[in-house]
Parts: structure tokens; C-alpha cells; sequence
């Protein structure tokens, strides 16, 4: 399923279309990558720093897991900066430990859309 917050602006565009003369769009903001969790443990066998470790199992205690790039859309922003097994540490300065962190990430910060 999608999070409410990813549809959430969609479905008030969608409410508003009786009393709207012309519909916009809400911006959708991606990754253009496919990602996939990493157990920590795993992560360390990858070469992840222990310190690294450390703080994304103190981030999220219960899932001990970051998030490993699978693959990229290709000729877009994240092929040219991701590659294939790259690991999400932290974004914005934030660890990274679920598809949540990202998501809450795209909604609230400012920045490039994607596409």
C-alpha cells in the first residue's frame, strides 16, 4: 500500500475539482531508485563502519536494518549519483533505517523534484 501522507495531497486536489476552474497537479517527488533493506549485520559484512552501525541500530533499535540501492531508472539524477549497492546511511543529515525515513524525507524537505 501507499502511505496517507503520499495521497493525502492528491485526494484534497481531487475534493477541490467541483469548485476548481482548472486542476493542478501536486508534485510528486521520487528517487528514480528501487531500494531494498539491509540488515545491519549484513551491512557490516559490506564494509560498513562499525560507528555507522552503531548509530543506525541506535536510530532504530527495533529493525537494525539500513537501505541498499537494487537498481536505478536508468539516464536519470539517481543512476548518475547511485549505483547498485550503495547503502543509505542518512539523508539530511537524519539516519536512514526504513522506507519511512525517505518518504517522511521527500515530504518535508525542500528540494528538486523528482522525475
Amino acid at each position: 500500500g501507499l502511505p496517507a501522507a503520499l495521497v493525502a495531497p492528491w485526494l484534497e486536489q481531487v475534493v477541490k475539482l467541483d469548485s476548481a476552474e482548472v486542476w493542478t497537479p501536486p508534485t510528486v517527488r521520487t528517487l528514480d531508485a528501487e531500494l531494498e533493506p539491509l540488515l545491519l549485520a549484513k551491512a557490516a559484512q559490506f564494509g560498513v563502519p562499525t560507528e555507522w552501525i552503531t548509530r543506525l541500530s541506535r536510530a532504530d533499535p527495533e529493525r537494525k536494518q539500513l537501505l541498499r540501492v537494487r537498481s536505478t531508472v536508468a539516464h536519470s539524477d539517481a543512476a548518475r549519483k547511485l549505483s547498485p549497492g550503495d547503502m543509505f546511511l542518512a539523508a539530511n543529515g537524519r539516519p536512514v533505517t526504513c522506507f519511512a525515513d525517505l518518504e517522511e524525507m521527500l515530504l518535508t524537505e525542500p528540494g528538486k523534484e523528482g522525475g
